[in-house]
């Protein structure tokens, strides 16, 4: 059986060494996901399990589990050039704060899309998974023009279309594409809903 043309990347705390944990992680979030810096709330305790699949249109799929942290798209972080949008769903209430605006508390379930090119950074009191989606700026402009005018969004759980995606992003992890041409409807359908 042919390997997936883009298959899901993994990178996890426990198999790198403690002194280059760090150093790895912000590597992998840095090419696959998003330009962010982490500090965990306990430096003895690092727990971090992610996965990436990169998918044509400039789309990754990812999860992360994640021990207690603070993380930031800072502004020496935002001279990268990324202009993705970057949607996350916790299962855990967070907190987060875009380009020096106030804290707004996330629920869990709540999807939060944010523009890459915009400080910003998050707090997490508790381990929690996060589903992630990184979304090219231009194809998602494309089909939601106005998404430029804030620099993030909160959509409740109870949106009517939020299910739909998670379930489909999730069918994409755990069975990635097996073909080019999968690949590029794949990526078409999640840019759709």
């Amino acid at each position: 059986m042919a390997a997936a043309p883009f298959p899901m990347m993994r990178l996890r705390t426990e198999d790198v060494p403690r002194r280059e944990q760090m150093a790895f992680v912000h590597d992998f979030v840095a090419r696959h996901v998003g330009g962010l810096q982490f500090h965990p709330a306990d430096r003895d305790n690092i727990h971090i399990d992610m996965e990436a699949m990169m998918l044509p249109g400039g789309l990754t799929v990812g999860r992360g589990l994640y021990a207690p942290m603070h993380g930031a798209r800072t502004r020496s972080l935002i001279q990268d050039g990324r202009e993705h949008y970057l949607m996350t769903i916790h299962n855990e209430d967070h907190e987060v704060a875009v380009g020096g605006g106030r804290t707004i508390k996330v629920k869990a379930g709540d999807a939060l899309l944010v523009n890459e090119a915009v400080c910003f950074e998050f707090w997490q009191g508790k381990p929690m998974s996060v589903d992630v989606l990184s979304l090219d700026q231009r194809r998602l402009a494309s089909l939601a023009p106005r998404v430029a005018l804030e620099a993030s969004y909160v959509m409740p759980a109870a949106s009517a279309a939020l299910p739909l995606l998670s379930g489909y992003v999730e069918i994409l992890r755990r069975a990635p594409p097996a073909s080019v041409r999968a690949s590029e409807i794949a990526s078409r359908h999640v840019y759709d809903l």
